[in-house]
């Protein structure tokens, strides 16, 4: 087929068409939060009320490095479509849902889209650009997140609130046109020559039979006792499947994962520190609405806002990072950096939060989102560097879903620990005056942390009593903020971990060398 150079016109189409798809498929993530009680009102499934988002983050995570192997075989644009229109009717469906467990079962089918989008958007900009522009690019795409995660929330309370919960999904439908269209217009066949057109069916069904129930359990150790029957059931059966998938895929010709990935010390350590970054930082982050709104008495709506400047340092540090990295080639200080103002700011918030104006929490995970913010090309572009260039699909989809692998299982794991620790702090503290049955109906964390509910239960106490409640509300809430605080320690030393990875694993010269053997031997070809 014949050679055709992009041209800069289609080259901001394609970015546009990109990054509109990356901002609907993680808008997906972000914005039901706010819509998710009213939808449990008129659905009527309160114990459900986790299961819409626990759907979407494990069929979202486990699509991921199958989406980016068939990107390889069947072609970037194919596979791209395809996950924007499975987005598009699962988000038409989604809003037509009747019951909470139909809903649940269509967000699955919804992350499907989602992670097939996620998957893309990174091929996509690896395959459009050059190495040493690549950086910059990943680095402006990679900000969708973050712009994600300021719109979501507002948008989702917005539209709940004024329209009905059933136009969270379906203004999805207009901007999924949208961006096929663009993509489809202007984004060329990408051919690779050399690549088998097989994928390997046995090894799919293998790895989907092993991280749909390990990550379930992962995101339900929290709300389920580990040891419980259906628990075990599932953490046995996932075990089995593992060492099923992994004897399949050692005698595989077109294997989905190829363990020979993880013996280039390059690809491991960014796997390594990205799914402890990620597990650190955006495990806490779901975290910290709940401190400013429990422990801080502020709205859903400034705690939101407080939030924003966080986000803001991530898309400002994530460009600045794609920035230093595509005109100075630099790798390892940008991501020691990131790492080091991360611990700063996830450490500071831990051991200094509860001593703190609410300025104060705004520096501190300012901090962490601009230092993670950093890390974030660093760890794209490396890897990618270092394999061949057919494989940069399977290449980056193995990245994306290592790191959202880390956030699912910090967010479980946090839960977990806080609510360990609170549990155990809320039984040392004294009920003082306070009569028994109170006292103990305050100290169950889904009421403490209502301050509507905690507000009914003043009302009925006697006026002579108000003074010791408040003083024993206040012990409660402060033994919330210990808890919270706590998981920002643990989060510190997690990074400290990814940290060393990097120092110890990450190998500057072997990396720029790499690169420059990349810009050599890139040869792609387009046909319209």
């Amino acid at each position: 087929m014949p050679e055709q150079t992009i041209t800069k016109r289609q080259i901001i189409f394609i970015m546009l068409g990109t990054m509109l798809t990356l901002l609907i498929a993680a808008l997906n993530n972000t914005i039901v939060g706010t819509a998710m009680p009213k939808i449990v009102r008129e659905l009527q499934g309160m114990e459900h009320y986790s299961w819409p988002f626990t759907s979407y983050m494990l069929f979202s995570t486990i699509i991921l490095p199958i989406s980016g192997k068939l990107a390889d075989i069947y072609g970037r644009k194919k596979i791209t479509l395809l996950g924007i229109i499975i987005l598009a009717v699962a988000s038409m469906l989604c809003g037509i849902s009747r019951t909470m467990i139909e809903l649940s079962i269509l967000r699955g089918f919804q992350g499907i889209g989602g992670g097939i989008c996620v998957s893309s958007a990174f091929i996509i900009v690896s395959e459009i650009f050059p190495m040493g522009q690549r950086a910059k690019y990943i680095g402006l795409v990679t900000s969708m997140f973050a712009l994600a995660s300021i719109m979501g929330p507002v948008a989702g309370g917005i539209i709940t609130d004024h329209f009905s919960w059933r136009w969270v999904f379906f203004v999805n439908i207009p901007l999924n046109v949208v961006a096929f269209l663009l993509l489809f217009k202007f984004l060329p066949v990408i051919i690779h020559h050399d690549e088998e057109r097989k994928i390997d069916i046995i090894g799919v069904a293998a790895f989907v039979l092993t991280a749909l129930p390990a990550l379930f359990v992962v995101s339900q150790i929290a709300y389920r006792p580990f040891l419980s029957l259906d628990m075990i059931a599932l953490t046995l059966f996932s075990l089995l499947m593992l060492i099923l998938f992994l004897y399949v895929e050692k005698r595989s010709r077109e294997p989905i994962l190829n363990l020979h990935y993880f013996k280039e010390d390059i690809f491991s350590a960014s796997v390594i520190a990205s799914a402890l970054g990620s597990m650190a930082v955006f495990g806490t982050a779901i975290f910290f609405p709940l401190y400013l709104q429990s422990t801080r008495g502020l709205s859903a709506t400034k705690s939101g806002l407080i939030m924003m400047p966080m986000m803001m340092a991530m898309i400002l540090a994530t460009n600045i990072s794609g920035t230093l990295v595509s005109r100075f080639k630099i790798f390892k200080p940008v991501a020691v950096a990131g790492f080091i103002i991360t611990c700063l700011g996830i450490f500071s918030f831990g051991f200094l939060g509860k001593y703190c104006s609410i300025a104060g929490l705004i520096v501190f995970s300012s901090l962490a989102g601009g230092g993670i913010g950093l890390t974030l090309p660093i760890f794209s572009v490396a890897p990618q560097s270092v394999f061949p260039h057919r494989q940069v699909g399977i290449v980056t989809s193995l990245l994306q879903f290592f790191r959202n692998l880390g956030g699912t299982v910090g967010s479980a794991m946090f839960g977990t620990i806080m609510f360990l620790h609170m549990s155990s702090k809320l039984k040392d503290v004294p009920n003082g005056n306070v009569p028994a049955a109170t006292a103990d109906l305050v100290k169950n964390p889904a009421i403490l942390t209502n301050p509507e509910k905690v507000a009914a239960i003043r009302e009925s106490i006697p006026q002579s009593l108000i003074a010791d409640f408040e003083r024993f509300v206040s012990s409660c809430l402060s033994s919330v903020a210990g808890s919270i605080e706590m998981i920002f320690i643990v989060a510190g030393v997690i990074l400290l971990i990814g940290l060393v990875s990097v120092i110890l694993k990450f190998n500057e010269k072997k990396v720029r060398h790499a690169v420059s053997e990349y810009k050599k031997r890139q040869q792609v070809k387009f046909s319209s």
